[in-house]
C-alpha cells in the first residue's frame, strides 16, 4: 500500500506543474484503456498483495465544449488474484466451514487463501468536464453491476506428503500452492455471482487523445464467503475486494485531410462569448458605475479580444485566460450607453452587442394591497382602498380616481409609503386608477372591486353527506349556510314533514338539526332563503339497524413451540355472541366476547392446527381462518460466556448459556474428556471446575431429538511462580553458646 501511495502523490504531482487542455472537436467520444494494479481484500482473514489486469471499452456522452459535467457508458474486464494469509493459529469453534472440520482436532488453523477472480461488468463513470477543458485534469467516479467468476482454495495441506501442516510450527513452511477447496467453492467449477461495485480516478490529458491516471474499485460481494471462510457469528458486514491500478486510455483522433474534399468543412471552435446575468443585455443602472462580466472561450488571450463603446474608443478591461473570464469597470452617461465586445481567432469572429440604460432617478410604481386580486367580491358598501407606492414624496404626485371621479380623501404616509381611502361602493363593479409623476416620469395602475348589495344564501356543505347509512334512528345533521343571520332563515323537512329543531350559530355560519329517522330511506330537505333568494340541498339517509360484521383476528400464520395459545379477535357489528363461533381442526371452542372483543385460550396439537373465527347475522356473514402450526421440539443453541484464554489459578467458574433445553437431561460438561458435575435452570448453566496444568479442553454439549448443538473453549492453566525465601548470614566472629546446666533438686 505503501508503494500505491506514493505513486498516487507522484502522479497527482505531476499533473499539477503540467496542466494542458483538451481538444474535444478532433477527439473522438469512443474509448479504450488498459489497466494493471494491485489486488487487495477486506475479509475474515488478512489480505496479501496480488496483482491483475484489465480493459475497458466505452463512449462519451456530453463530452464538448462548456459542459460542466460529462458521462463514461463503459464496459470492463477484470482479472487477477486475490490473496490472504493470517499469521496466528485461529480456533474453528466459531467458524461453519465444513471444509475445515479435519483441522477441529488439531485445535484450529492458520487461515489463508488464493481466489482466481474474473470480472464482466457495466460501469457509468461521471466526470468534472468543465475542469478537464481548462486544466487536463480529470477526476471521476463511477458504479457499475457486474458479473463475477472466482475460484477460492487455500494452502492447507504439504505437497511433499499430502499431509496437513502442523500449526503453527509449520507457518514458514507453507507452500503457496493452493490445493483444498475452502467452504462455498467447487473443485470443478467457477462461483459465478452479480456483484455491484463503487469507484474514483484521477486522470490527465497527456494528448489530445490519451489519457494516463490512476484508479481505485471496490466490489460488494454481499456474501462472507469470498475468502472460503464463513464466520457463524453474525457480521455487520460482508466481504469486499479491491483494485486499485494505473491506467492508460486512448481515443481515436479525428485528423482533418490536408486537402479537404469540395464543400467539405474542417472543425474549427470559433470564439464564444456569453454575458454574465448581472450583466445582461438592456440592463437598467442607477448607478454611473457598471461592471460587465462576460465568458469568453476558444482565444488564445487579450490580444483576439476587443471591447468598445459607442463612438468606437477602445474600453480597458480585463481577462483571466486560465477561467476565461472578462471583467471591464465602465462610467455610464445618462441614457442608452452601448459597448461592443468581439472576439476572433483563425477560425472565425464572434461580436456582442450590450446595452445598458443609466437612469440617474426612478419612474415611481406601486403594488395594490387591497384589493389584492383583479374583481374582489365584497358585500357591503364600505370598502377600504390601500396600496405601496415607491420612488413618491408626498401627495402632490398621486391621484386616484373611482369610476373616473377624482377622490380626494386619500391619505399618504411617505416612511411606510402607503397609500390609502376610506371609500363607499357603487353597487356592481368599481373600478380605481392610480397615477403616479415624479421628476423621471409617470406611471398608472388600475384595479376593481365588485360590490353585490345583494347575495342569495349558499349551503356549502352538510355532515354526513348524503346516500350515508346508519344504524342508528337519532340523528345530528349538521349544514354549512352563508348569507343568512337566523335560523328563521332555515326551513328543514324530513320525508316531506318540517321539523323545527333547528339552531344556527351566525359566527360559524352553521346549523344544527336534530332528527328522528324512519327504517328505511329518509329524505331530508334544507332550504334558506332571504331577500335575494334561496338555496337548497337534498340528502339522503338509509336507516339500517342490521350491519354486516366484519371479523378482525389479532394475529398471522405462524409456528409456535407452546401447546398453550391465546386467541384474540374484534368483531364489529355483533351486538352479542349469538352467532359467534370458534373452532380448531372442526372442533368448538370456548370463548368470551365483551364490547367487540373476543378471547379464547385454546390447547393446540402437534402439527399444523386450523383455527376458524365465524360472524353470522341476518344480513351479511363474516369469517378469518388463520394456521397455527405446533412445532414442540426446536435444536438447542449452546453459547458459553468466555473463548480461549490464559489463567493463573487452577478454580475455574464455567457459565453458559443453553436455549431450547426444558431439562438438564441431555446436557454434558466434559474437561479434558471427563465429565463434571453442573447445575442448569432457566437456560442458564453453571459448574465449578478444577483445571490441570497447561491446556484444558471443555466441551459444553446439549443433544434433542430434533437437533444437537455443542461449544469448545481452551483454558491454558499456568502456575505462579514461587517466591524465594531470604537468605540468612552467618556472624563468623560469634561465641558458642554454652549450654545452662539444669538445676536439680530443691536448693
Amino acid at each position: 500500500m505503501k508503494e500505491i501511495l506514493l505513486t498516487l502523490f507522484t502522479f497527482s504531482f505531476c499533473i499539477i506543474i503540467s496542466a494542458q487542455k483538451v481538444d474535444y472537436d478532433n477527439t473522438s467520444k469512443l474509448f479504450m484503456g488498459v489497466n494493471l494494479g494491485g489486488t487487495w481484500n477486506t475479509t475474515d482473514v488478512k489480505y496479501k498483495l496480488g496483482a491483475g489486469w484489465g480493459l475497458t471499452l466505452g463512449k462519451s456522452y456530453n463530452y464538448n465544449y462548456g459542459k460542466i459535467v460529462s458521462f463514461d457508458i463503459r464496459a470492463r474486464y477484470l482479472s487477477g488474484n486475490w490473496y490472504g494469509q493470517d499469521t496466528s493459529i485461529s480456533s474453528l469453534a466459531d467458524y461453519s466451514d465444513t471444509a475445515l472440520s479435519a483441522y477441529q482436532s488439531q485445535g484450529g488453523i492458520i487461515h489463508n487463501f488464493k481466489s482466481k477472480t474474473r470480472r464482466l461488468a457495466l460501469e457509468l463513470v461521471v466526470h468534472l468536464n468543465g475542469l478537464t477543458e481548462k486544466t487536463g485534469i480529470d477526476p471521476y467516479v463511477f458504479g457499475g453491476i457486474g458479473l463475477t467468476f472466482n475460484r477460492t482454495y487455500g494452502n492447507l495441506l504439504q505437497i511433499d506428503s499430502l499431509s496437513n501442516y502442523q500449526y503453527p510450527a509449520d507457518l514458514n513452511a507453507l507452500d503457496d500452492t493452493y490445493e483444498s477447496v475452502l467452504d462455498g467453492y467447487d473443485a470443478k467449477k467457477y462461483k459465478v455471482n452479480v456483484m455491484p461495485s463503487l469507484g474514483f480516478g484521477l486522470g490527465y490529458q497527456i494528448g489530445k487523445a490519451t489519457t494516463i491516471g490512476i484508479e481505485h474499485k471496490t466490489t460488494f460481494t454481499q456474501q462472507d464467503v469470498f475468502d472460503g471462510v464463513s464466520n457463524s457469528i453474525p457480521r455487520s458486514k460482508n466481504d469486499l475486494y479491491h483494485y486499485t491500478s494505473l491506467y492508460i486510455q486512448f481515443r481515436v483522433n479525428k485528423t482533418p485531410r490536408e486537402n479537404p474534399l469540395p464543400n467539405q468543412t474542417i472543425s474549427c471552435p470559433k470564439p464564444i462569448i456569453k454575458f454574465s446575468n448581472s450583466s445582461r443585455d438592456n440592463s437598467i443602472s442607477t448607478s454611473p458605475q457598471f461592471t460587465i462580466n462576460a465568458s469568453v472561450t476558444n482565444v488564445a488571450g487579450m490580444s483576439n479580444i476587443s471591447l468598445l463603446n459607442s463612438s468606437n474608443i477602445m474600453v480597458p478591461y480585463s481577462y483571466d485566460s486560465y477561467s476565461n473570464q472578462l471583467s471591464a469597470n465602465v462610467i455610464l452617461n445618462p441614457g442608452i450607453n452601448i459597448f461592443i465586445l468581439t472576439a476572433t481567432n483563425e477560425c472565425g469572429t464572434e461580436q456582442k452587442t450590450i446595452t445598458i440604460q443609466y437612469k440617474d432617478c426612478i419612474d415611481p410604481s406601486l403594488s395594490f394591497i387591497n384589493p389584492i386580486s383583479e374583481r374582489t367580491t365584497v358585500i357591503y358598501p364600505s370598502f377600504t382602498f390601500s396600496a405601496t407606492v415607491n420612488e413618491i414624496q408626498s401627495t402632490q404626485g398621486i391621484l386616484v380616481y373611482q369610476n373616473g371621479v377624482l377622490l380626494n380623501n386619500i391619505s399618504f404616509n411617505p416612511t411606510t409609503r402607503i397609500l390609502q381611502g376610506n371609500v363607499t361602493l357603487q353597487p356592481g363593479l368599481n373600478t380605481f386608477t392610480v397615477s403616479l409623476t415624479n421628476n423621471c416620469g409617470s406611471t398608472s395602475s388600475s384595479t376593481s372591486v365588485n360590490y353585490e348589495n345583494c347575495i342569495k344564501p349558499k349551503i356549502t356543505s352538510t355532515n354526513p353527506i348524503t346516500n350515508t347509512v346508519v344504524s342508528l334512528a337519532a340523528l345530528r345533521l349538521k349544514a354549512t349556510i352563508d348569507n343568512i343571520t337566523s335560523k328563521e332563515n332555515i326551513t328543514v323537512t324530513l320525508n316531506g314533514r318540517q321539523v323545527s329543531t333547528t339552531t344556527y350559530n351566525s359566527t360559524t355560519k352553521t346549523a344544527d338539526i336534530s332528527l328522528q329517522l324512519s327504517y328505511g330511506t329518509n329524505t331530508i330537505i334544507i332550504s334558506a332563503t332571504n331577500n335575494c333568494g334561496s338555496d337548497s340541498e337534498t340528502i339522503i339517509i338509509n336507516l339500517n339497524d342490521c350491519i354486516s360484521p366484519i371479523v378482525t383476528i389479532n394475529g398471522r400464520n405462524s409456528t409456535v413451540s407452546a401447546a398453550a395459545y391465546s386467541l384474540s379477535a374484534s368483531i364489529l357489528n355483533m351486538p352479542s355472541r349469538e352467532g359467534i363461533t370458534v373452532t380448531l381442526n372442526g372442533s368448538p371452542q370456548n370463548f368470551t366476547f365483551s364490547n367487540g372483543q373476543l378471547t379464547s385460550n385454546i390447547n393446540l396439537q402437534v402439527g399444523e392446527n386450523k383455527l376458524i373465527l365465524s360472524a353470522v347475522r341476518n344480513c351479511g356473514t363474516d369469517s378469518k381462518t388463520i394456521i397455527i402450526n405446533l412445532n414442540d421440539c426446536i435444536a438447542p443453541i449452546v453459547t458459553i460466556n468466555g473463548r480461549n484464554f490464559t489463567v493463573s489459578a487452577a478454580a475455574y467458574s464455567l457459565s453458559a448459556n443453553i436455549v431450547n433445553m426444558p431439562l438438564k437431561a441431555g446436557i454434558t460438561v466434559t474437561l479434558n474428556g471427563s465429565p463434571q458435575s453442573f447445575t442448569f435452570s432457566n437456560g442458564q448453566l453453571t459448574s465449578n471446575l478444577n483445571l490441570q496444568v497447561g491446556e484444558n479442553k471443555l466441551i459444553v454439549s446439549a443433544v434433542r431429538n430434533c437437533g444437537t448443538d455443542s461449544k469448545t473453549i481452551s483454558i491454558i492453566y499456568t502456575t505462579p511462580k514461587p517466591i524465594p525465601k531470604p537468605a540468612v548470614e552467618e556472624k563468623k566472629d560469634a561465641k558458642p553458646t554454652t549450654p545452662i546446666p539444669e538445676r536439680k533438686g530443691g536448693g
